[in-house]
């Protein structure tokens, strides 16, 4: 199967300076595309070989181009790809959410197949790129009907050390809400609640806090313009996550002295944990 030749990298924060890094010395010329400031610091890390002053030249001669933008740029982006982008070349995104991307994706663009690593941290930005970041991780991959560019995919995410799975994007959604867009905003609300209720001793919180809540709100350090497209293009199955948790908060506000209730909680919770484990 023949091997991408040079790739596109469109945003080179902290997960298109991660796939960069992470093709380091794999005989793949890379290409980045980002503002000023960041190219300078990706080209300094190593993380892309040649930058890019535009999006026609960003990907002149890929083979493949990623696109690792934020979910709004993406869908900005995808458009203006129908009429530059190479007829060989094969497209791809890194998007928290999938359907409204692959939707759009399908009207112009026949070489396009939805990505979307689940791998990351809560402080983005090239200055946190990682070429070990997909190392054992899940990279979802939306197929487009075409097997052979697939399996090309699937290589190239092998090749960054990731695990490639197949999958739906209107089940790619409606997953990912319930296990990633619904923990961030646990974590987020957790924290904010945390110093409505400390507004006094606001000075004291980090003497107090243990392991318990800087866990449960690593979270919460993540930037909302990072997530702000995530909830726009996946709010009703964000919604819908929501709503279901914020029943059984509901049920537990009302049973908080019912040990028998709390501990049927307890037991269910303790079980998923250690499937996660």
């Amino acid at each position: 199967m023949k091997p991408f030749r040079q790739v596109a990298i469109v945003g080179t924060g902290l997960v298109g300076g991660s796939i960069g890094l992470a093709l380091r010395n794999k005989k793949i010329a890379r290409v980045g595309l980002d503002r000023p400031e960041v190219l300078r610091k990706a080209l300094k890390f190593g993380a892309i070989d040649r930058k890019a002053g535009n999006l026609k030249e960003a990907v002149d001669g890929a083979d493949l181009i990623i696109l690792a933008t934020p979910v709004g740029e993406i869908l900005d982006l995808l458009p203006q790809l129908a009429a530059r982008v190479p007829p060989a070349a094969l497209i791809t995104d890194v998007g928290s959410t999938k359907r409204e991307i692959c939707r759009l994706a399908e009207k112009d663009l026949k070489n396009f197949i939805g990505g979307h690593p689940l791998a990351g941290k809560e402080k983005n930005g090239i200055e946190s790129a990682d070429g070990k970041l997909f190392a054992g991780k899940n990279w979802f991959l939306c197929a487009n009907g075409n097997p052979a560019a697939l399996a090309r995919l699937k290589n190239f995410v092998r090749l960054l050390g990731a695990r490639p799975m197949v999958v739906r994007p209107e089940a790619h959604d409606r997953i990912l809400a319930a296990t990633s867009h619904l923990p961030q905003l646990v974590s987020t609300i957790l924290a904010a609640t945390v110093v409505g209720l400390l507004k006094k001793e606001t000075k004291s919180i980090q003497a107090f806090a243990g392991t318990g809540l800087r866990d449960t709100t690593r979270l919460a350090g993540s930037r909302f313009s990072v997530w702000k497209d995530v909830f726009a293009t996946n709010h009703l199955e964000i919604e819908r996550a929501w709503n279901r948790f914020a029943e059984r908060v509901t049920q537990i506000s009302d049973v908080v002295s019912h040990s028998r209730i709390l501990e049927r909680r307890f037991g269910e919770a303790n079980a998923f944990r250690r499937r996660l484990e």
